[in-house]
């Protein structure tokens, strides 16, 4: 501690006479400070200007990719919210042209050059970790067709906001390497210019146009952020308990350190009334002989005495603190702590009460993946509208909507459902015959409660599945019945009364 006070008071000797006041203020202890308090202040204290800088971006991206490759308990709280975001289904909205649209989602999200099923787990395992994600994207001037790639944070040199609004990221400027030009790529936003325009097609191909491109969305990269508190850059996640999860890893290795050390032991030997060269001397010669093997006899006097020492270590303090350490890290990264191994007591009962918080901030990640995913989508359809693959027609309002769907973040006992969906179905059909709701009021409440998607047209869409039925009164008005005795009346095939002569 003195040789890090004294290297401190140097270097104020080189620094201008402001910040030398400062520096002596936070390593000049008073009466009241600690030894162990010296150099250190409250956050909180206001007394100098010395102030908290967080770590910069590209240091604080290479801790946490050295702790997801080292790190259970980092790999483990990034993989969670991927494992309830890799499945995603892309759907076109049921309508007349659905089927037009559907091709033009999937030949973007199936095409093996994009392949989004194999890799949007990953770009989405990446936004977890690094807290950024920049997805440059190309456009093939022909048929729209959209590419879309990667590039890795560490490459970002700096982001400039749009000048009309903080909250919006204008362009992106990457690191130069060498005497390249730094790339620049203006991320992809709703143009509000009604004069904007984009030229498609090729002067070789004969087909070269200027298009409107207003209310479309336009520009060559995709960037998506968060923990940035609205403007600046994104942050990682990880970045609150990083110290944390390091610190835990540490605290685990010196408590399976004390268990090696506890099996370990020392042969202390003890003789009475000897002297110092009596000690010497049997010293060698035990070192001569050696230790003794198991199973062997060691013969001595009343004035020698053997006996193993083995350290006897406390492991219980260690291993509540590691609890607490899981506790405070899955805290920090709003996880259960039955998700981290850090509940005291385990039932179902508790389970579920604790999870209830952590399913919501999952709520909230799934939210973001999918306006991520909508975003990309949206600009899909936009290009295949501008490159004429996707024409809009004013009969089907409905033509560009889509929904994005991802994997249930609990699911439901199904035992559970299908006695709650029996006692449904019998409110209703009470519930209908005592006029208390409509059929599409009891319809709509079973689409709500199965989760189903339901039908725009709720009675239509059943009207049409209705089938059709015979119209009995009008044929038995056309027959001749014959004897309506019910005693000799005989009835045909087809279940209605036999006419004479009929087989």
């Amino acid at each position: 501690m003195g040789r890090l006070l004294e290297g401190l008071r140097a270097f104020t000797r080189l620094v201008n006479p402001t910040t030398q006041t400062q520096i002596k203020e936070a390593v000049t202890p008073t009466p009241d400070t600690r030894v162990e308090d010296y150099g250190f202040r409250r956050v909180s204290s206001t007394a100098n200007q010395m102030n908290l800088n967080p770590l910069d971006q590209n240091t604080l991206l290479k801790i946490v990719r050295a702790l997801y490759y080292m790190n259970p308990g980092a790999r483990r709280m990034i993989g969670i919210p991927v494992d309830y975001g890799f499945k995603v289904l892309v759907r076109a909205i049921e309508g007349k042209s659905h089927h037009r649209l559907q091709d033009i989602i999937d030949s973007f999200w199936n095409n093996p050059l994009n392949d989004m099923p194999r890799y949007i787990g990953q770009l989405l395992e990446r936004f977890d970790l690094d807290g950024e994600l920049l997805l440059p994207v190309k456009v093939n001037p022909q048929n729209g067709f959209v590419r879309i790639s990667y590039e890795e944070p560490s490459e970002i040199n700096k982001i400039n906001a749009f000048s009309e609004d903080k909250r919006l990221v204008d362009t992106v400027e990457m690191v130069r390497h060498g005497r390249l030009k730094a790339k620049v790529y203006n991320i992809i936003r709703l143009q509000d210019d009604p004069e904007s325009g984009v030229e498609i097609g090729s002067e070789a191909q004969g087909n070269l146009k200027q298009v409107n491109t207003y209310n479309k969305r336009m520009g060559n990269a995709f960037y998506f952020r968060q923990c940035n508190l609205i403007t600046g850059r994104g942050r990682p996640p990880l970045e609150p308990v990083v110290d944390w999860l390091d610190a835990h890893d540490h605290a685990l290795f010196d408590q399976l350190r004390n268990v090696s050390l506890q099996s370990a032991y020392v042969w202390d030997v003890e003789l009475t009334g000897a002297g110092e060269a009596m000690i010497n001397k049997r010293r060698e010669e035990i070192l001569k002989a050696g230790i003794p093997k198991p199973g062997s006899i060691n013969v001595h006097n009343e004035n020698e005495k053997w006996e193993p020492k083995s350290p006897q270590l406390e492991a219980r303090v260690a291993t509540d603190l590691l609890v607490q350490v899981r506790k405070y890290y899955g805290m920090g990264m709003s996880l259960s702590e039955t998700w981290v191994a850090a509940s005291d007591d385990v039932n179902r009962a508790t389970a579920i009460i604790s999870d209830n918080p952590p399913l919501r901030s999952l709520e909230r990640k799934q939210f973001m993946e999918e306006m991520i995913i909508r975003d990309i989508i949206e600009f899909v359809i936009d290009q295949a509208i501008i490159h004429g693959e996707l024409i809009l027609n004013e009969d089907d309002p409905h033509i560009r909507d889509f929904e994005v769907v991802l994997p249930e973040l609990n699911k439901s006992d199904d035992k559970a459902k299908a006695e709650a969906l029996k006692i449904l179905s019998e409110v209703a059909l009470l519930a209908e015959e005592a006029e208390i709701a409509d059929k599409e009021t009891l319809r709509s409440l079973f689409y709500k409660v199965t989760g189903v998607r339901q039908p725009e047209d709720l009675n239509g869409y059943f009207e049409k599945k209705r089938p059709t039925l015979p119209d009995i009164k009008s044929y038995v008005s056309k027959r001749d019945l014959g004897d309506r005795n019910e005693k000799t009346q005989v009835t045909a095939n087809d279940g209605l009364p036999k006419v004479d002569g009929e087989q």
